[in-house]
């Protein structure tokens, strides 16, 4: 750690010219550049004193090396966190590397230092536990559902119901994450080979279309009436937040990530179930086991489904699913048709 002990804090205020530490966050989902800028900001905090993100310069960025990498490493190891948390951590550093070594950037960067290749390498055996993640049985589902009113005489009311509705039975029945069902707009449904689909932006900026269940469309349709609108107002979000000030003709705005969590939350509690640690992941969870169970199921198509660059992510779920109840299976084939 010689390196360490030479830095002065005082060479290291000139910023770069070109913000390309902001064009590498920007390439990546909201939820994936929130969680990369914290962890990125955090290495350069504890090593040259920072306070934020923006105050990374060239200088801190070549001066940062394997032995940087490692004690950072030893840091996190001393502090408790987790082998996943820690290998998490050193993949973001290592992305944002791999940016800088691959890129036109105003800087040579030579190398990068979180690389395994580099010597950095992960902690073995520290693969999520999927099995420890929240599955939701056919029962869990339908207590749930049960709990969101169908009809109210209150316009207010049965309107947040009827979103509240779709919200849930879209994360089920489609396996999409919180952040792609909140950016999903209604001009991203379109017919194909006699089904509705929806374009999807996932992680990475990147698109995928997803066949969607004829009754949640109907909701959605009907959902939009609720506001006033047609499926033709494409640049309306399929989800709109909803308040006394806000009113019912919401125009232009999209529901928020944690109104999903609150709204998940609420439903979750009413039916008893708050010792289960639902999430709105673990209706995206249900989905990728769920679908695993079929008869004649490729893995890959369920990869593209869940939008994972890796097999070997969809095949994590794999072993799961000769465990999970097939009430589950039935349930969500029943009720969406799948």
């Amino acid at each position: 750690m010689n390196e360490l002990q030479n830095i002065n804090i005082n060479d290291l205020n000139v910023m770069s010219n070109e913000p390309y530490q902001v064009k590498f966050t920007n390439t990546l989902s909201k939820t994936t550049q929130r969680t990369y800028r914290s962890d990125i900001t955090n290495f350069f905090k504890a090593f040259f004193g920072i306070k934020k993100f923006e105050d990374i310069t060239d200088i801190m960025i070549l001066k940062v090396d394997i032995d940087m990498a490692n004690e950072w490493k030893r840091q996190m190891i001393q502090k408790g966190l987790k082998p996943a948390t820690i290998n998490k951590k050193l993949a973001a550093m290592e992305s944002f590397y791999k940016y800088l070594c691959r890129r036109n950037v105003p800087i040579n960067v030579p190398y990068n230092p979180f690389s395994s290749e580099e010597g950095c390498d992960r902690i073995k055996n520290a693969i999520v536990n999927y099995s420890e993640k929240t599955d939701l049985s056919g029962e869990e589902v339908e207590m749930i559902l049960n709990m969101i009113p169908q009809t109210c005489d209150n316009k207010m009311k049965n309107l947040i119901n009827k979103r509240d509705y779709i919200a849930i039975t879209f994360m089920l029945a489609t396996g999409v994450r919180r952040d792609e069902l909140t950016g999903i707009k209604l001009g991203d449904f379109s017919d194909a080979h006699g089904s509705k689909v929806v374009k999807v932006l996932g992680k990475g900026k990147k698109y995928r279309v997803i066949k969607v269940p004829n009754s949640i469309y109907n909701n959605i349709c009907q959902y939009a009436e609720l506001r006033y609108l047609t499926m033709n107002d494409t640049e309306e979000y399929m989800l709109s937040p909803h308040t006394p000030n806000l009113g019912i003709r919401v125009r232009g705005l999209r529901m928020s990530n944690t109104s999903v969590n609150n709204l998940v939350d609420k439903y979750v509690k009413a039916a008893g179930l708050e010792g289960r640690n639902i999430t709105p992941h673990s209706f995206r969870h249900t989905f990728c086991t769920t679908s695993l169970r079929k008869d004649g199921i490729r893995i890959e198509d369920v990869q593209d489904e869940m939008g994972h660059s890796k097999v070997e992510t969809t095949r994590r779920y794999d072993h799961i699913n000769r465990t999970i109840e097939n009430s589950t299976t039935d349930y969500v084939a029943k009720q969406f048709g799948l």
